[in-house]
């Protein structure tokens, strides 16, 4: 079993029947913003049922850096989903916002009591490949955020825990940036290519590359009725990694309205559903 399944499953035991207790009495709010933000966090960590990260002081990527893509950026934007987990489903905010040399991304999800469940945020610049993260921060819930830094002027990628390393290829991407690349190299094209590659890392210093194939125009069922998308999916090399699937519609800038994220392995689910037509926001000067 899992530790992050085990876990839950401990705190599922070890929760107080309902009723218990001569007196009960409603719980106290921040308790139970508290236990709903550990519940998220659990959840999160069953649905990342993920290799481990190797040694400490190993530097680890391709023996080649993939392609590079002509690239063309979405236009400032804030999309509305619901993210769906295994025991969760609770709404998400992304939000991007380029500037005229920079970009900030946030992907942030809330429970029913306003606390956090999930806050990713990506931030860097642009250059011949497209977006340039310098940094990405991975929050689950009250956990301790997990970090990784794209120290482009020595070409690594370092992490704020692990002493791990990988290299700053042109085109390499956090786990929040690749949507936003994706949306432009799709842009660029006019169309999804038949296959893009790119290298992509998480907070936690798992880096590997994700090459997306082009599935073809489906018709899928969203919140704002049937969408004419282009589903793409990232087959995982190991099945205790993620499987990607996405559905990018053209009309809504190549930003998925639906994004499926399973472990082969374990079953895990990690899902986006957009729930509203994105919000256009205001262009840098």
């Amino acid at each position: 079993m899992a530790p992050a399944t085990q876990m839950l499953l401990q705190a599922r035991v070890d929760a107080p029947p309902a009723g218990a207790g001569a007196n009960p009495q409603p719980p106290a709010p921040h308790k139970a913003v508290a236990d709903d933000t550990r519940a998220g966090a659990a959840d999160l960590d069953a649905a990342a049922d993920e290799p481990g990260p190797p040694g400490d002081g190993a530097a680890s990527g391709p023996a080649q850096p993939p392609p590079i893509y002509p690239t063309r950026l979405p236009d400032p934007v804030r999309l509305l989903y619901r993210l769906q987990l295994p025991q969760r489903n609770v709404p998400a905010q992304l939000t991007w916002a380029p500037e005229a040399d920079r970009y900030h991304l946030r992907l942030e999800a809330t429970g029913p009591l306003g606390q956090p469940v999930l806050v990713q945020t990506s931030q860097g610049g642009f250059d011949a490949a497209g977006l340039a993260p310098e940094r990405f921060v991975d929050r689950r819930g009250a956990r301790g955020a997990r970090a990784a830094n794209f120290q482009r002027d020595i070409g690594r990628i370092t992490f704020s825990g692990p002493r791990i390393e990988h290299p700053a290829w042109p085109g390499a991407q956090d786990r929040l940036s690749w949507m936003a690349q994706l949306a432009a190299i799709c842009a660029a094209a006019g169309a999804m290519p038949p296959q893009v590659s790119m290298f992509v890392v998480d907070g936690r210093g798992l880096g590997d590359v994700w090459t997306f194939v082009d599935q073809g125009v489906e018709t899928v069922a969203t919140a704002l009725g049937p969408a004419q998308a282009t589903q793409v999916v990232r087959e995982p090399q190991q099945l205790i990694d993620w499987r990607v699937q996405a559905w990018l519609d053209p009309r809504r800038g190549w930003w998925p309205v639906v994004l499926r994220m399973t472990v082969p392995r374990s079953g895990a689910v990690f899902e986006l559903h957009l729930q509203a037509e994105p919000t256009a926001l205001e262009k840098p000067r």
